[in-house]
């Protein structure tokens, strides 16, 4: 827009760019950084609008505020509590608490958690994690890293959890042209569960996301790749994020922001007044 339409910005009195930390992001950045120069080089014509980043998840400013020549507003408090965790097969989650404090909670009874096929995987400590959470009222976001792996997660918890089915995201959703992908949606909403990737077409998800902000949600765990994690209210009480790398494009291990923006969705103000974030690990 800024480059097609360049007499938009005589318009302008202020930029928001939201999800400021994607600068950093090895894909998008650059787009980014190259907006905000253009903007920055606009500033000394005619045209200068205010230029407002936000971020949840900055952390050192590393000269960021003095490129764009703007004050910092930075605050540490955040409205909702919320603890972060790391959780192995013993099924108990180690956490800090406000004092540092290292903190043992056994989240999942012992002996719920065992090897389910030939060789010990991730539904091993997923099933009876989030079987114990929603027993207690919780709703769950799992973040894997493909979506096979969303899909696969959220199909055998809607067959091991035996929950309500969410009968009116499935009312909500198109009935034409289904594909394999939309109907294993339908076969997981059945279970109370759903999944959210890009395999599903932007109004399933937005019947998903909508459905699981409901005031008593019949959608009580939603299985999805980071596409979820950033600029979508979708509030849960715990998150759990499986894997600790993408793999599209190359192997990469999360970056802080990244993982930040996965547990942020958890404990999400006005929603709830506490949440968790859970990271799995392989061994203790």
């Amino acid at each position: 827009l800024a480059l097609a339409h360049d007499e938009v910005l005589n318009q302008l009195g202020l930029i928001v760019v939201d999800e400021g930390q994607f600068l950093a992001d090895p894909q998008r950045g650059s787009t980014v950084e190259l907006l905000l120069t253009y903007l920055r080089a606009k500033e000394k014509g005619k045209t200068s609008p205010q230029i407002l980043v936000l971020s949840a998840v900055v952390g050192d400013l590393n000269g960021l505020d003095k490129w764009l020549s703007a004050g910092a507003l930075l605050t540490e408090r955040r409205p909702v509590e919320l603890v972060e965790g790391v959780l192995d097969r013993s099924g108990a989650m180690l956490h800090r608490d406000p004092d540092g404090n290292l903190q043992r909670l056994q989240l999942v009874p012992q002996g719920q958690i065992f090897v389910r096929k030939k060789k010990p995987g991730s539904q091993d400590v997923i099933i009876p994690l989030v079987r114990a959470l929603v027993a207690q009222g919780e709703q769950i976001i799992i973040f894997r890293n493909t979506r096979g792996k969303a899909e696969g997660c959220a199909s055998y918890l809607a067959r091991e959890l035996g929950l309500e089915a969410a009968a009116g995201a499935v009312e909500r959703l198109p009935q034409q042209d289904m594909t394999s992908t939309q109907r294993k949606l339908r076969e997981c909403l059945h279970g109370g569960v759903a999944f959210h990737n890009a395999n599903l077409r932007r109004q399933e998800r937005g019947v998903v996301e909508a459905a699981f902000r409901e005031q008593d949600s019949k959608v009580r765990v939603l299985v999805t790749t980071s596409t979820l994690a950033a600029g979508v209210n979708t509030p849960a009480d715990t998150v759990i994020v499986v894997e600790r790398e993408f793999l599209g494009g190359g192997r990469r291990p999360y970056g802080v922001g990244e993982y930040k923006n996965m547990a942020g969705r958890a404990g999400r103000l006005g929603y709830a007044k506490s949440g968790r974030a859970i990271l799995l690990a392989e061994n203790p």
